[in-house]
């Protein structure tokens, strides 16, 4: 009998101790005794991955790289491309992107004249905006095939004494002299303008 009594005592003794020993094994280990152990734990600031930054947008070049030298970018011009001046002659690349840096200020100084509700020179500007469009395309157009598929005609006259460089040369030259010639009126109209704004100030400032 009292062999089976130590027994039951030893048991109990030893069944608290190995219940002290497990939640002291779980302290260390830093889980709380009778919680199921997570494989993944849940993310936190620590874990998370950083933020990835929009992708910027690629901006429009401003200068062109051509085998004439670098140029400003043709943004006003249809159809011209960097692979179709680089068969031009240089004169016309020059008087090209003269055309084009002086479409950007009359583009600009449309734009401008429009906010304002005023209608100038429309009549000028229609027949500038078709030379834009239509006949410069149409001549680069026409001189790149002549370059492309036969290139060792090009020195050959086929207007007078015109070569087909000269040609598109004296093209673009007409449509430069016209943007000179709007330019001057938009600039006289704007003068104008001012002049009349000063005569108004001052007829009311000498009363």
């Amino acid at each position: 009998m009292i062999t089976i009594v130590s027994l039951v005592i030893t048991a109990i003794i030893v069944g608290v101790i190995l219940r002290k020993s497990w939640r002291k094994m779980h302290e260390i280990a830093g889980i709380q005794a009778g919680t199921p152990r997570l494989v993944n734990p849940p993310a936190t600031i620590e874990n998370q991955p950083e933020p990835t930054t929009p992708t910027e947008q690629p901006t429009t070049p401003s200068f062109w790289q051509t085998k004439h030298g670098r140029t400003s970018a043709m943004n006003y011009l249809v159809g011209i491309t960097v692979e179709k001046l680089n068969l031009m002659p240089t004169e016309a690349v020059v008087i090209l992107s003269r055309i084009n840096d002086k479409m950007a200020r009359y583009t600009k100084w449309q734009q401008e004249t429009k906010q304002q509700s005023e209608q100038w020179l429309n009549e000028k500007q229609f027949a500038i905006q078709k030379l834009i469009e239509d006949s410069i395309p149409t001549a680069v157009q026409q001189y790149d095939q002549l370059a492309r598929f036969n290139p060792h005609k090009l020195q050959q006259k086929i207007h007078g004494d015109m070569t087909a460089s000269d040609i598109l040369i004296q093209v673009l030259l007409e449509v430069d002299n016209q943007l000179d010639t709007l330019h001057d009126e938009l600039y006289q109209q704007t003068a104008d303008q001012l002049t009349t704004t000063y005569r108004y100030v001052k007829s009311r400032t000498q009363q």
